[in-house]
């Protein structure tokens, strides 16, 4: 049994609004860089970017996709479309749309960081704050406490929602 805890028209008001968070903690960047982990995280950092480019269009935003296994991270199996030197200098944003653990967000950074980046930041939807790793969202869409046996699952494509199982 399921039950939806986030609608479509939550969702948008949440990542508009996360979209504006970024800009105003960004605001003398020139260049923003979305690494979306693979999955719903990656459509979020679509959506943020085009979220970005209306809100100010003279902004240059590049949203890449980060491929790591979500249920067991190794390093050496991390990979991204572009190269990490691509991210020198860049306020990057590594956008997931849950945080459970924060396991996930940990390989991420710790991968970035390889990159140089002049600032990096975290956003997710759902921060479920079962933290087991030093790593704190810049930027949530809502914070929910939930048992460790359920499960949230994010739609952002086809009926798109957020559901507690």
């Amino acid at each position: 049994m399921s039950s939806q805890i986030l609608t479509s028209l939550r969702i948008n008001k949440i990542l508009k609004r996360i979209a504006f968070q970024v800009l105003e903690n960004n605001f003398e960047a020139s260049e923003i860089c979305l690494v979306g982990i693979n999955g719903q995280g990656h459509n979020m950092a679509r959506q943020l970017k085009e979220l970005l480019q209306d809100i100010k269009p003279e902004l240059k935003v590049l949203s890449w996709e980060l491929h790591i296994d979500k249920t067991s991270p190794k390093f050496e199996d991390i990979s991204m479309d572009n190269a990490l030197d691509d991210l020198r200098g860049k306020a990057v944003v590594v956008v997931d749309d849950v945080m459970n653990t924060g396991r996930t967000q940990a390989y991420a950074i710790s991968y970035l960081l390889k990159g140089d980046p002049s600032k990096l930041e975290t956003a997710v939807l759902v921060n479920r704050q079962h933290t087991k790793f030093a790593v704190a969202a810049t930027y949530s869409g809502i914070s929910l406490s939930t048992t460790l046996d359920e499960h949230i699952e994010v739609r952002l494509e086809n009926e798109v929602g957020a559901y507690l199982y």
